[in-house]
């Protein structure tokens, strides 16, 4: 439930006060206390593209780590697709997945199938 919590709060400042590193701070705290809630992921990456400037080098690795893992033990992926809004969104998950298998063209797959939609 603290997971939860602490993503609420991360949501909530960035619809009050717009991106900032207040909703990161909140949204590390979501990733460090739960970081395995399947449920919270779509809204996690959201977050995570939208306040990409605020955090620190040492929390962008971490962060492109966890997305890279989420990516590994999801079964279906159409969660990181749907997270996608623009270019720069697709550009840096596709950075975050570079390393993992496949993860390229499946990424590729699944923008082509809902875009078609």
């Amino acid at each position: 439930a603290r997971g939860i919590g602490w993503a609420r709060l991360a949501a909530a400042r960035q619809a009050l006060d717009g991106t900032s590193a207040r909703v990161v701070a909140a949204l590390m705290m979501s990733i460090d206390v739960a970081p395995m809630m399947a449920s919270l992921w779509p809204s996690r990456l959201q977050l995570i593209l939208d306040n990409w400037q605020y955090f620190t080098p040492k929390e962008r690795e971490r962060i492109a780590a966890y997305v890279a893992m989420n990516w590994r033990v999801s079964r279906d992926r159409r969660w990181v697709a749907e997270t996608i809004r623009s270019p720069i969104d697709e550009l840096f998950v596709r950075y975050f997945v570079r390393e993992e298998p496949n993860a390229q063209e499946e990424l590729s797959q699944w923008l082509t199938r809902l875009r078609k939609k």
